[in-house]
């Protein structure tokens, strides 16, 4: 496996970054969340579940687990607790932290390439993850759930990231950790690095 500054290859004109679990480390204090949520409402839903549909929105992710699990509460209300677990959670455990080997990728590129974010969650908590880890400044476009119809796995989001950079997608690369956010890069027609290799 190559090291990971490596895979920026000379072909490569852009670099669009996932957050939760790619430059954020908050995928624990989401799982911990949605087992909040669970308890307070009584449905049952286990980590593997959540990461099955990880970098969907909170609400998609309701529906879809309520279709297949038969969960009888509106998707919205789960949402909501989903999301006032995360803050609750959030508070308790301060600043998230970045995920340095792949945050170290966006240092080393900045205002060298052009770099975006594409992320599953809305703009208010994307924006609230990247001024945690001192990320804000480092990308000129930052796409988010509230910003497109389709989210991962459809590539709408990783495409408007290419849209605003003005790079043709195929020389694009996604670094990206989540099942529905690896799809989104393959329907893109993008490089992808699944990080999870380099954690």
């Amino acid at each position: 496996m190559p090291n990971i500054f490596e895979t920026i290859t000379p072909n490569i004109k852009a670099i669009i970054f996932d957050l939760d679990g790619t430059l954020a480390d908050t995928i624990p204090l989401h799982l911990k969340a949605w087992q909040s949520a669970g308890q307070a409402l009584g449905f049952h839903v286990t980590d593997e579940m959540i990461m099955d549909h990880s970098g969907t929105p909170t609400v998609i992710v309701a529906e879809r687990l309520g279709k297949i699990y038969n969960w009888k509460i509106d998707p919205k209300i789960i949402a909501k607790a989903k999301v006032d677990f995360y803050l609750e959670h959030k508070n308790a455990a301060g600043k998230i932290k970045a995920i340095q080997p792949i945050f170290d990728i966006a240092i080393k590129y900045h205002n060298v390439l052009p770099m975006s974010v594409g992320t599953g969650s809305t703009r208010i908590g994307a924006l609230r993850s990247l001024e945690d880890i001192e990320a804000v400044h480092y990308f000129e476009t930052i796409v988010t759930a509230t910003d497109v119809i389709h989210p991962k796995p459809h590539p709408e989001t990783f495409l408007r990231c290419a849209e605003f950079m003005k790079i043709d997608p195929k020389d694009c690369i996604v670094f990206e950790d989540g099942a529905m956010g690896i799809l989104a890069a393959h329907n893109a027609g993008m490089k992808l690095i699944d990080v999870k290799a380099y954690l």
